[in-house]
């Protein structure tokens, strides 16, 4: 084989492996932008969305109201619209907003832009609390766990027992925030709004979720089960429990916008 054969074949394979390298290189590229990317909700669209997410809310507890007050509704629609109960229309609703929540935690947590290993601690965790409070929602976790432990009377507990299962969510989350303060305050400081709305979602969702249902476990229940002022509490209590999920969906999207650099 002559010089001049062999010089060829070697500038032809420094443009081969030269090509493959670009090509491997934009294609890497290509799937790591197409994975951080794929999924954007427009700040116009988002509120569309937490607009249709509380007209909705507020449809399902007026069906619940209307229901309530008419003497003829039948089982089936009464249960399929309960606020208060299992495997109902409200319950799948709120659940899936959990389940959303969770989603958008654990996709801002996977996202390789965040600089410290605390911040995906941080929102893995909070992923898994959420998907975790959606299967509570939905399959009432927490009310199992009363049934089971109301006989327990060394248990920090409401009015005949209700409410067991506050203390140790409560304690789960003061614990969690204890070790997380460092970097919510870090988090607060860098995307002050989103944080402040998914703090007004948080406090909306606590009030319904254990400030009524605490005043519902002391003066409520039982004896008051049937009554108008029971109806009323429910009421109110998912209301809010509903709109803090809905407010905190929407903070978090605007969230990860923000820190995939998806908003210019």
């Amino acid at each position: 084989m002559s010089v001049d054969n062999l010089k060829k074949m070697r500038v032809n394979q420094i443009f081969i492996n030269h090509t493959n390298n670009i090509s491997y290189n934009y294609m890497n590229n290509l799937t790591n932008n197409s994975m951080e990317t794929k999924i954007y909700i427009s700040p116009r669209d988002c509120r569309h969305f937490l607009y249709f997410l509380l007209s909705f809310e507020l449809i399902l507890v007026s069906i619940y109201f209307v229901i309530n007050l008419i003497d003829q509704t039948p089982v089936l629609i009464l249960g399929l619209f309960d606020l208060d109960g299992e495997f109902t229309i409200p319950s799948l609703f709120s659940a899936g907003q959990l389940f959303l929540v969770g989603i958008v935690f654990l996709s801002i947590s996977l996202n390789k832009k965040l600089q410290g290993i605390s911040f995906r601690v941080f929102f893995g965790v909070l992923s898994l609390g959420f998907v975790f409070l959606s299967f509570d929602e939905f399959f009432s976790v927490h009310e199992r766990f009363f049934r089971l432990s109301k006989h327990l009377d060394d248990l920090p507990s409401f009015k005949q027992n209700h409410g067991i299962w506050i203390f140790p969510y409560l304690a789960f989350c003061a614990l969690f925030i204890l070790f997380s303060l460092k970097t919510i305050i870090k988090l607060h400081k860098n995307y002050k709004k989103e944080t402040n709305m998914i703090l007004f979602g948080v406090i909306l969702f606590l009030f319904g979720a254990v400030g009524l249902e605490v005043f519902s476990y002391e003066f409520l229940r039982d004896e008051n089960l049937l009554s108008s002022f029971y109806y009323i509490e429910v009421i109110f209590e998912e209301l809010l429990e509903m709109m803090g999920i809905s407010f905190i969906l929407y903070s978090a999207i605007l969230l990860r916008n923000k820190i995939y650099n998806l908003i210019v």
